[in-house]
């Protein structure tokens, strides 16, 4: 089994998760990531426009949904971090820590998900970022 066959480990019952403090792909940028891990295509150069330049793994059928991959970034994230308790989901009683996003990547074409950017951050609550 590759390291990258995620679908597989998801099935078979794994936590996924990923992050976003080593650049595993490129560009280390999580929309981008979470576009390759829809795709199975490995972003080569991305421009102010978006990306340009793919490579196609050789396994489409270890693709994830987008709801996986933010899962992974989020929700399980906290989990291996031993954080769910009060980072990982908005729920009452959390940390407000949250990014708004230029597009709604839930209802994106897969191959449009990397060109989203965040335009405003949140960290416990506060505002900490904004375009």
């Amino acid at each position: 089994m590759k390291i990258d066959t995620w679908s597989s480990l998801l099935k078979a019952g794994a936590t996924v998760v990923f992050s976003s403090d080593w650049p595993c792909t490129w560009p280390p940028d999580p929309m981008a990531a979470i576009e390759e891990t829809m795709t199975r295509e490995v972003l080569r150069e991305v421009t102010p426009h978006g990306p340009v330049g793919k490579i196609e793994y050789d396994q489409p059928q270890e693709r994830l949904s987008v709801e996986q991959a933010v899962l992974a970034y989020t929700r399980d994230a906290a989990y291996a971090n031993f954080a769910e308790k009060s980072a990982g989901t908005l729920e009452p009683g959390k940390f407000a820590d949250l990014a708004v996003l230029s597009h709604d990547i839930f209802s994106a074409a897969a191959q449009d998900v990397g060109k989203t950017r965040v335009t405003m951050t949140m960290v416990g609550g506060k505002i900490v970022f904004q375009q």
